[in-house]
Formats: structure tokens, sequence, C-alpha cells
């Protein structure tokens, strides 16, 4: 058993109209691409099957296959209008391929409905192509400016590189800037250097007015993040005193309730809080909650 939809001799009329009803049902279920290919299974065996060719003009219609929909409704005018303008030639080879669905038998309103459709089809091309230009020439368009910022940035940086013709790339620029910083004015570096080999900080006279104005400045890159490091301390202080207090208020509610004074008591019973009449289930739950109390 072959599939329907490969083998192109299979069946008779029976099989192109129910390929035919099937393409109805998808496209209902607005399954087009399915029902074009159900119709193209139809026409395989009735060529000129009118009602598989309007459906499949339809469902190209509706995957917006422009251009195949405009053939299908063209042949499907041009065999009615055939039709039409010779009807003695009726059962000619051409007009008899389908003797169930003949292009004859076409009504007035079914035609007028595939030429109103085929006028549609047409403005939707010409829709789409116009579409199809539009981005091709914004999309030049956004080439086009691409390029000419592109040039524009090569033109601001070889006046850049021609106003400055001695700067290296930035990295050694910057060294260089640094280097220069470093040296006074004969040209020698003012740093000390220290016991790695690299160079000290400078004291400069600003630090050592703030040293004398605000007291003993602590160590640090500078005053204010001095500041902050005893602020830090501070605050760290104050919490380690309050995780101090709840520790000792939680030491003195933990501390166990002292045992009952024994020296007037006389009686078990009494210590436990029974009465002398009490059952043995009574004497181990009181005996049980003392346990519990005093551990």
């Amino acid at each position: 058993n072959q599939n329907a939809l490969e083998n192109d001799d299979a069946g008779g009329r029976l099989h192109a109209v129910l390929h035919c009803n099937r393409a109805a049902c998808l496209m209902a279920l607005k399954r087009y691409r399915e029902a074009a290919k159900e119709c193209t299974a139809s026409l395989r065996i009735h060529t000129h099957y009118m009602k598989a060719m309007l459906r499949r003009g339809r469902c190209f219609a509706r995957i917006r296959q422009y251009e195949e929909a405009v053939a299908e409704y063209e042949r499907y005018i041009r065999f009615v209008d055939e039709a039409r303008s010779s009807p003695q030639n009726v059962n000619s080879a051409n007009n008899a391929a389908c003797t169930f669905d003949r292009p004859i038998d076409i009504t007035d309103a079914e035609y007028l409905k595939a030429k109103q459709e085929l006028a549609d089809a047409r403005k939707s091309t010409d829709a789409a192509a116009n579409n199809a230009r539009k981005q091709n020439q914004s999309q030049k368009k956004a080439k086009q400016q691409q390029s000419c910022k592109d040039s524009n940035i090569g033109k601001a940086a070889a006046k850049s590189t021609a106003k400055h013709p001695q700067e290296g790339p930035g990295r050694d620029n910057a060294y260089a800037h640094k280097q220069q910083e470093q040296a006074g004015p004969g040209g020698a570096n003012q740093r000390d250097r220290d016991g790695f080999g690299g160079t000290a900080r400078k004291k400069t006279a600003t630090k050592k007015k703030e040293c004398s104005r605000g007291g003993n400045m602590p160590e640090g890159p500078s005053g204010n993040d001095g500041i902050q490091n005893q602020q830090k301390q501070q605050q760290q202080h104050q919490k380690q005193e309050k995780r101090q207090r709840q520790h000792q208020k939680q030491q003195q509610q933990r501390k166990p309730t002292p045992p009952p004074n024994l020296e007037n008591v006389h009686c078990h019973y009494e210590v436990l809080g029974i009465a002398r009449t009490a059952l043995i289930s009574d004497i181990k739950k009181a005996y049980h909650k003392m346990c519990l109390k005093y551990h």
C-alpha cells in the first residue's frame, strides 16, 4: 500500500473527491500547507478538478505564496471562460478531464468570487514587493550610515595621530606621563626608594597640617580612610558589648530554681504535693514533674 500523495495514478473519482474533502477539513483547522498537499493529490488524479484547483489557490493565498495563488486563480478563470465561450466543445478532451465537476457547471457567484480573490491576491503581491523594496532600501541606508561613521572615526584618529605624532599607545603614554610627574625640575626622580626597589609615598605638607590640626592621623592612604577605620572599630566594639550583655542575660535566665526546703517536711507526699490517698499513677506523674523541674 503506497501513500496516495506519492502515487500519481492512485484511485479515481472517489479518491479525488476524498482528497478534496480532506483539504476542506484542513482549511477549517487552518492547516493550509497540508490542505494544499491534499489538493495537489486530487489534481494529480483529475487535472481539471475545479473545486480542488480553487481550494489550492486559497491555501496558497493564506500561506502568503501569492504568485502561486495568482497562477491557480488565473487557470481557474481561464477554464471557465473557455467553457463559456465555446459551449459546443464541453465534451472535448480538455473539458471532459473531470466529468463530475466541469468548468461549465461553475455558477456566476463562484466565478465572480474567484475574480475578486484574484484581485486581492494581486494586491497582496504588489504590497509584498513594495515591502521587500523598502526593506532593501532601509538596509542599504543603514550600511551607508555605518560606513560614514567608520570613515569619520578613521579620520578623527588620523587627525589625533597627526597632532601628537610622538605619543605611542595608551599604556606607554600613561607610563611616560607618570615618569614626568615623578621627575623634578632637573629631571631627577624626587621619590625615595623603599626596601623592595619601589618608590615610597610622598609626605605632602597638607597631610602634615591635617595631622597637626586633628591630632594623630590614622595610618592609611588618606585622613578620611583613617576616620572611617576608627568608626568601623567603634561600631565593632559596640556590637561586641551588646553580644556580651545579651549572653549574660541569657545565663541569668537559665539559672535553675532552688530545690524546696525540706527541713520542715516530714512526708514524701508533701514533697510531691499530693494527698496520702493518691494512686500509683498520680505518684509517678508528680515525681516526673519534680524531676523535670529540678533536673
